[in-house]
């Protein structure tokens, strides 16, 4: 693992989003690529992580990306939740083990860091995810999130469980999630005219580009 990023969770945690609410739900993302030949080993050692931050309280979700990468969630109540929980985690024994053996063995490279606020949260999340990364056009940043806002209501009524938020970078972070890889093939080749007619409209005059799509599905 990315040794200095582990070492320093607890200060991002801390500095990121200043200036936004401290009961805001927050979720930190990190996307893992695998050296060649080591993808198991990458999932082995994020099982680890994640055994040990929950016994410290953390809420862990792993996702395994269409491309091999690895998809490692951690969700928090509020930015003090993950301060104190991560300060736990980082003073344990077993962790400082697992950050060492990851860095001694070369298995993995951290491609993708997101710290995340929930504006408009999901009442639910399912076990199969598709992330959307915008980036606002430059002085339609109010425009982009009022578009997803738009979106959310019409994909939450086609069936999906849609957050919304926003990152460190102030990147639009949509977020969508089913609960299997069936209700998500439902929901692609389910016919939405509402959509299509909203992202006619949108793509008239984009607020926003989009920047990456994850998805992925999460592994136990």
């Amino acid at each position: 693992m990315n040794h200095i990023k582990l070492k320093t969770v607890v200060a991002v945690c801390v500095a990121a989003f200043v200036s936004a609410s401290a009961q805001a739900v927050m979720l930190e993302v990190n996307v893992w690529e695998a050296t060649p030949g080591k993808g198991a080993a990458m999932f082995e050692i994020g099982r680890k992580a994640k055994a040990i931050q929950e016994k410290h309280g953390a809420r862990v979700v792993i996702g395994n990306e269409f491309t091999g990468k690895m998809i490692y969630s951690i969700r928090s109540d509020n930015w003090q939740t993950c301060n104190s929980t991560a300060g736990k985690f980082l003073a344990d024994p077993a962790w400082q083990a697992l950050v060492r053996d990851a860095d001694s063995r070369g298995i993995m490279k951290n491609t993708g860091n997101f710290l995340i606020n929930l504006i408009a949260p999901a009442p639910r999340t399912g076990n199969v995810f598709q992330t959307f990364v915008w980036e606002a056009i430059p002085g339609r940043t109010a425009d982009l999130f009022a578009a997803a806002m738009n979106a959310q209501k019409i994909h939450t009524a086609a069936g999906a469980y849609v957050s919304v938020g926003a990152d460190q970078k102030n990147r639009l972070m949509y977020m969508m999630s089913f609960d299997g890889w069936e209700h998500f093939a439902k929901f692609q080749d389910r016919p939405n005219s509402d959509a299509e007619s909203f992202m006619d409209e949108v793509y008239l005059d984009p607020p926003g580009r989009l920047v990456e799509v994850y998805t992925s599905g999460s592994v136990e």
